[in-house]
């Protein structure tokens, strides 16, 4: 009870802090005049899902019963007269409910002019596109909208989470040979604009990469990022005391300052010389191409910070953390609802994962949960420390948890990139989209694809070649016949026994299997390149619902 009440006052005192360094009331008209743009930005999916979270099913049930309203019984004379807030997300709801072409167009037209709707209503405008045009109409309106370069970053990143790996790698390569047909803007290459590099937790892994790769073959190269983006200063700030490379640090106000494709790095693509540019690892998937950096030699990885090792574990041995006990990290990404209704295809239930947890506890460790406290709270009995949904969750921790877990175990999210830097071998489990590039001591363990339509389960290539073989939404691969399904638990659970058993070793004495061949063709991964590697447990399980057929 007291710590309770130290907490409570500690919070108390923070936001008294806060609020005395601003404008109370300037600071209230903020953040309500900001509340409709964020929430009319939100497709109609997401919107209801945070309906639920905050008012339950009736508040659900009321959002949608207006929505629906507005959206199917306007009359389309009269939509042209309703605000763009409302529109775009009327133009959401329409588009996955709507049969009517033109009431979705319409909509969609209410906000095309908007700046600060573009990306929204070019990335509905491809969804309408893509659902009511022939696979050769579409990549043809694909290739003229991308010749605009307002629209460019919009489509590319469309592109990315909704095409198949296939049409994504044809796409990359054409930007690739534009790009290295162009004659730069600059004379001197090597100071390179990063602007993507620091917005998100698994980019700043990227980054780590990029330094990596550069930094053995282009010392003497000045990398320009924006660290006000970061989602973890301190992680950042190790990655530049540590990265062979020149940084240039720049000021929040320049983020606005328009940037020339030829002088800008993306986490798709980097300019390695003149007329001369590569895939970064984010798209390594389908490219052929090979990813040194992915091969960490042990003076590179990121360190223990002992100046936050002793408050570190003080702060987690408050929650339940035993700093006697090895670790590992658990980090499933799911929607709070619970992934039985709610989330993308490349998310997992944290439940899935007891049993492995179960196996870490019986070994004599533990399992700490980290992630994001909009994930589902964790159950008494669950064996973890649940990190995610505690009060001490800071920059610093996270950091300490990553550079002294013995391994990492989840599904693809930011974290599974963060964590690369520091060598822990990890355990990629329900992965979608399929990707075997990564470090040697890595396993992976893919979601299964089963075919409604051949009533059976889909080869690795099958899955990959599928027109929605990279698609984050679930429910459109359900309206197309195809299944995902998780990984068994006891698979996971088996697996990670096989992972710590490994001790973190570089699997040397290894022979590739059918299977593992099977998948490194399917995402066309050179055998040279380093990869990661199926787990016994999943192989069989593989073979035996392709004996099926």
């Amino acid at each position: 009870m007291r710590n309770h009440h130290v907490f409570i006052k500690s919070i108390a005192t923070k936001a008294a802090k806060w609020l005395s360094e601003r404008d109370t009331l300037t600071l209230v008209l903020e953040r309500v005049r900001q509340f409709p743009m964020r929430v009319s930005l939100m497709s109609y999916g997401r919107l209801e899902v945070a309906v639920h979270r905050t008012f339950g099913l009736v508040g659900s049930k009321t959002l949608r019963g207006f929505v629906k309203f507005i959206a199917l019984c306007t009359p389309i004379s009269l939509v042209k007269f309703i605000p763009r807030g409302l529109s775009s997300i009327c133009s959401s709801y329409a588009l996955g409910s709507a049969n009517d072409k033109n009431r979705i167009q319409i909509w969609l037209k209410n906000i095309e002019d908007a700046p600060a709707y573009r990306k929204v209503f070019i990335h509905r405008k491809l969804h309408f596109l893509f659902q009511d045009s022939s696979e050769d109409q579409f990549l043809h309106i694909l290739e003229e909208m991308f010749k605009n370069p307002d629209q460019r970053v919009f489509v590319n990143e469309w592109i990315y989470f909704n095409l198949n790996q296939q049409h994504v790698i044809d796409h990359l390569k054409k930007s690739k040979l534009r790009l290295e047909g162009e004659k730069g803007e600059q004379s001197d290459y090597r100071i390179r604009y990063l602007p993507d590099h620091t917005k998100h937790m698994g980019h700043l892994g990227f980054l780590y990469l990029y330094s990596q790769y550069y930094g053995a073959r282009d010392p003497s190269r000045t990398v320009a990022i924006w660290p006000h983006l970061a989602p973890n200063s301190f992680y950042l700030t190790k990655v530049i005391e540590h990265a062979p490379l020149n940084f240039k640090l720049m000021p929040k106000e320049s983020w606005a300052i328009p940037i020339h494709e030829d002088q800008k790095d993306t986490i798709m693509m980097s300019r390695v010389k003149e007329f001369c540019w590569r895939f970064e690892p984010l798209v390594a998937a389908g490219t052929a191409q090979e990813f040194p950096e992915f091969d960490i030699q042990e003076t590179s990885l990121l360190m223990p910070d002992l100046a936050s090792h002793d408050t570190s574990e003080q702060a987690l041995a408050s929650i339940g953390f035993d700093p006697n006990r090895w670790f590992v990290i658990l980090h499933v990404k799911e929607d709070k609802l619970g992934y039985a209704v709610s989330g993308e295809t490349r998310d997992a239930s944290v439940y899935e994962y007891i049993d492995a947890c179960r196996i870490v506890r019986d070994l004599g460790g533990q399992v700490v949960r980290m992630g994001s406290p909009s994930f589902p709270k964790l159950s008494r009995n669950f064996p973890a420390v649940d990190y995610a949904h505690s009060s001490i969750r800071t920059d610093y921790i996270d950091y300490w948890l990553w550079a002294n877990c013995l391994s990492w175990v989840g599904n693809l999210n930011g974290a599974s990139t963060a964590v690369i830097p520091f060598g822990k071998p990890r355990l990629i489990t329900n992965q979608w989209p399929f990707d075997s590039n990564g470090p040697s001591k890595d396993y992976v363990l893919p979601k299964f694809a089963y075919s409604e339509k051949k009533k059976r389960y889909l080869t690795f290539n099958e899955a990959v070649e599928g027109r929605h073989g990279r698609s984050m939404n679930r429910s459109l691969l359900e309206k197309n016949g195809i299944k995902l399904v998780n990984n068994p638990p006891g698979m996971i659970a088996q697996s990670l026994l096989e992972l710590i058993s490994s001790k973190g070793t570089l699997k040397v004495d290894f022979k590739s299997t059918k299977i593992d061949l099977e998948l490194y063709s399917a995402t066309k991964t050179p055998l040279r390149t380093p990869r990661m590697t199926l787990t016994e447990s999943y192989r069989e399980t593989y073979q035996n619902i392709q004996n099926e057929k």
